[in-house]
């Protein structure tokens, strides 16, 4: 599950970190989808590049890490979000998804108007 419901970024920052945490047993290595989601008023390919891939756990490690490239403009806006939500983990034998399955993430504008 992702560790926060919603994460900030500037829009200068060129792109976000997620963080993914997972509990249980940690011996065994195991991955969860992700993937961008159009679920605000954020654009993939004007203001975040569209992303998915895995969040991927190493034996032992509760953590896993990913980021989605964020587009910088010259225009002043509102700040703007987008979700990036998980999915298909596995190994299915020993995974569940958690209950925070989706991460909102907020474009902070860092142009004046």
């Amino acid at each position: 599950e992702f560790g926060t419901a919603g994460i900030c970024c500037q829009e200068g920052d060129g792109h976000v970190q997620l963080v993914a945490t997972r509990f249980g047993a940690l011996e065994h290595a195991a991955k969860v989808r992700f993937e961008t989601v159009e679920s605000g008023t954020a654009k993939a390919g004007k203001d975040y590049e569209h992303t998915e891939g895995f969040f991927e756990f190493g034996p032992f490690e509760s953590e896993a890490y990913a980021k989605v490239n964020i587009i910088d403009d010259d225009e002043a806006e509102d700040d703007e979000t987008f979700s990036v939500q998980l999915s298909a983990p596995t190994p299915a034998a020993n995974c569940r998804l958690g209950s925070l399955t989706t991460c909102v993430v907020t474009i902070e504008d860092d142009d004046g108007p």
